[in-house]
This record gives C-alpha cells, structure tokens and sequence, in this order.
C-alpha cells in the first residue's frame, strides 16, 4: 500500500474507534490520554521487514487507551499503527465463524463484527481482569448476540477442542504475544499453528510477516551450519530447516564451521538467498506451517530440537 492509502486507512480507523472506559480491575488497566501532534501508522521497524513505507499521521487530539499489565507492560493500545495492522492483517479477511486468540482492547472482535462476511465471533482470553475490564462494552455493541468471550489459555483451548474435533471455525485470528521478534514466532505462532492444523481453513497471526521476514534472513546461513551447533530449542528453527535441506539434496557438507565468522557467514548468505530451490524450500518453510507437507518436511526435525535441551 502507499503512504496516502494507509494514512486514508488509519484516520478512518481512529474515527471509527470505540474506546472502553478506563479502569482497573486486579493487576490489569485500560489508561486513556488525549494525545497530539503526529502519531506512527507504519513504524521503522515494520518498515524495514515488511516493505511499507514508514508514515505519521498529525491530529490534534486523539484519545490514546493502552491495555497494561502490572510487570507485563503494555499489552496493546489504539495507537494507529496498531489499528492499521489489525485491519489489513487479520479482520479484512475474517469470515464465517471466526476464533479470536486475545481480547485486547476489544478492536479486532469489533472489526469483525462490523464485517459483513463475518458470522459469529468467538475470543479465548487467558487474563479474566481483561474480561472484567473490556468484554461488556463487546456485548452491549452485540444486540444480535454474535460475540461471545471464554476465559482460558487458547492453547489449552485449542488442545481441548482438537481432541473433541470441536474446532468449528472458518478463520482463526491469533494475537496473544507482545513480541515481534523470531522468538516469538518459534515459540507462540508455530505451535498455535500446529495445534489447529488443517482444522480451520484460514488462520492469521498479528504481525506475523514482520516475525517471519527476520526468520528468513537467518535460514540461508543456518542452511550451512552443522546440524550440532544448532539442535537446541533457540535454534530449532535454522535446525528444522538445516536438516530438511540436507534430506532434500539442497546442500552438502556445511561450509560454515565457525558461526562467528561474518564475513563468511556473509558470502554464504548471498549465495544460497539466491538458490532457486532453497527459496522454495524456504516458502515452504514459513507460509505451511500446520499444513500435512509442513509436518512431514520439518516437524520430526523442529521437534528433535525443540526436545533437545
């Protein structure tokens, strides 16, 4: 998108905003703070992983709601690059009966809402001060009883329902992590991922290219490290895919022995991101995760990894 159609994006969403009253309740807040001056709609960061262009939108006063936990920080706010991330990333494409994997501020189950395609929405919410706080203002919106919210750990949610084969959801919306990093990729989306498997037909993650492009910068020099160096839980995923390659004929003996070794690790990099097949192997690996073909490709080696600590 240009810079003009997601700023266009963002003052729509920040008119639209339903903000919940500010409270407390246990170790958990909903703040509001009247704000000016130019506020992010595509950050830096994302920027820089996504390929958007960074851009600000100015207003003069803007009522600014964060969600915060006690020793947890700021869980999410309504901040319009939040706003835009949600939309363009995950509510756009909800449709049918849709699962929602964090309550938040309410914004992405009322997007939904307000979505024509969209049935019913359902959100598993682990933290019942965020229920307490956030989850009336959704039923009050609801007069025709669409929304519905549980208290539970969406892992222990999914877990439960995969074995009952009660998953009856068109599009499952995850968004449970404060983080954006690889970590929070191996760690979150990945299992989530696996859990619901094929069972739902459309499942999305909150920021989850911006986890995924950092993944992929890694993958073409892990590909030629030795398996050794990199069988443990924080490399499971350069191991997963070391691993697949060497099964598929993609590479040899690895040519990296010293992972501290930059330059080559450099040369390598710009080699093998140029290899027609790893990209393949490499798309693979990041846009099928939960798929049959996923499983069978990395899942053993994900897994030996994972264990191996």
């Amino acid at each position: 998108m240009r810079k003009e159609s997601l700023c266009t994006l963002a003052r729509k969403l920040m008119r639209e905003y339903v903000p919940v009253a500010a409270g407390t309740s246990g170790k958990v807040s909903v703040t509001t703070e009247v704000v000016s001056g130019s506020l992010p709609v595509v950050t830096l960061r994302e920027a820089y992983h996504s390929g958007l262009p960074q851009c600000q939108v100015r207003t003069d006063r803007y009522e600014l709601q964060k969600l915060i936990e006690e020793e947890q920080g700021t869980w999410m706010s309504n901040l319009p690059c939040e706003l835009v991330q949600m939309e363009r990333e995950m509510a756009r494409y909800a449709q049918g009966h849709v699962l929602i994997g964090g309550l938040g501020l309410g914004i992405l189950a009322r997007r939904c809402l307000a979505n024509p395609r969209v049935k019913t929405v359902t959100v598993v919410e682990n933290n019942p001060d965020v229920i307490r706080l956030v989850a009336s203002f959704l039923h009050r919106d609801d007069p025709q009883r669409r929304f519905s919210c549980y208290q539970a750990d969406l892992f222990d949610y999914v877990k439960s329902s995969a074995k009952t084969g009660e998953l009856p959801f068109d599009t499952a919306l995850l968004d449970i992590w404060q983080g954006t990093g690889e970590w929070t990729w191996q760690s979150e989306v990945v299992p989530l991922r696996r859990l619901i498997g094929p069972r739902i037909p459309l499942v999305l993650a909150w920021q989850e290219q911006t986890m995924k492009a950092q993944v992929q910068a890694g993958l073409f020099r892990a590909v030629d490290i030795p398996e050794e160096k990199i069988r443990r839980k924080a490399q499971s995923h350069w191991y997963a895919f070391r691993c697949a390659a060497v099964d598929l004929g993609l590479c040899g003996q690895p040519r990296l022995a010293d992972p501290q070794d930059f330059q080559k690790i450099w040369e390598i990099k710009a080699v093998n991101s140029n290899d027609r097949r790893l990209k393949i192997l490499a798309r693979t690996f990041l846009d099928k995760v939960g798929t049959p073909i996923w499983e069978k490709t990395f899942g053993r080696y994900w897994d030996a990894a994972w264990e191996a600590e």
